[in-house]
């Protein structure tokens, strides 16, 4: 897989052994790039262009873009609502199906014997709706973990089962984790075979396993 911009002189290539750090020196080209690749993964318009197999790859469907990693919502909508899709999609499998359907049946039978206790009548439309059942019960995904990295790698993991994305953009890890921390993530990305990009402004300790494509001051591309 492969990113390309085309206003820079180089491709970012997504390979096992590395982590591709994109250094923009140049406060205008970062303003630029910045601006356009979350605009795309957004859904909008830009430059930037990934592909795989010589087969282009939206943004808005095969990246997701951290901004912080201290700021990270795993209960937005977008991933609440899959993993309830994907839970609805679990109890329904031969391992689950049968407790399901007795618990689908003794919530029938509970609000029918609760209906002789007015004197309006009512009655339920079907099999209990599994997304709309975890919201009532206060379904939440887990956000208390013992350090950022941590939490990060765990965001991470939920994003990729429930999303399916394709590559992972972060921006000014180095300015969030130390030289250890980095590196633990980095053998996290490549044992669980993920793609990865770090969009940096300045770094000042380059870490093992990483490879750089710089934008100098002068916005000239250097790799």
């Amino acid at each position: 897989m492969k990113l390309v911009h085309k206003e820079l002189p180089f491709q970012i290539l997504f390979e096992e052994e590395f982590v591709p750090v994109c250094l923009i020196e140049s406060p205008v080209w970062w303003r630029i790039l910045q601006r356009e690749i979350y605009t795309q993964v957004q859904g909008g318009e830009g430059r930037w262009v990934l592909s795989e197999e010589e087969k282009e790859l939206k943004l808005s469907k095969a990246a997701h873009l951290i901004l912080s990693p201290i700021y990270l919502d795993e209960n937005q909508k977008s991933l609440w609502n899959g993993v309830t899709r994907l839970i609805g999609t679990k109890v329904m499998d031969e391992a689950h199906w049968k407790d399901w359907q007795e618990i689908n049946a003794l919530l029938h039978r509970f609000f029918a014997e609760l209906e002789t206790e007015f004197l309006f009548s009512y009655y339920l439309d079907g099999e209990i709706d599994v997304p709309a059942l975890a919201k009532s019960l206060g379904l939440r995904i887990e956000t208390d973990f013992k350090s950022d990295l941590e939490r990060l790698l765990a965001y991470c993991i939920l994003v990729k089962e429930v999303l399916g994305i394709k590559l992972f953009i972060f921006v000014q890890l180095h300015d969030y984790f130390t030289e250890k921390e980095l590196t633990l993530l980095y053998e996290e990305i490549q044992t669980r075979k993920w793609n990865a990009l770090l969009l940096e402004t300045h770094v000042e300790q380059r870490v093992l396993g990483e490879k750089y494509y710089i934008i100098d001051k002068d916005g000239c591309g250097i790799y």
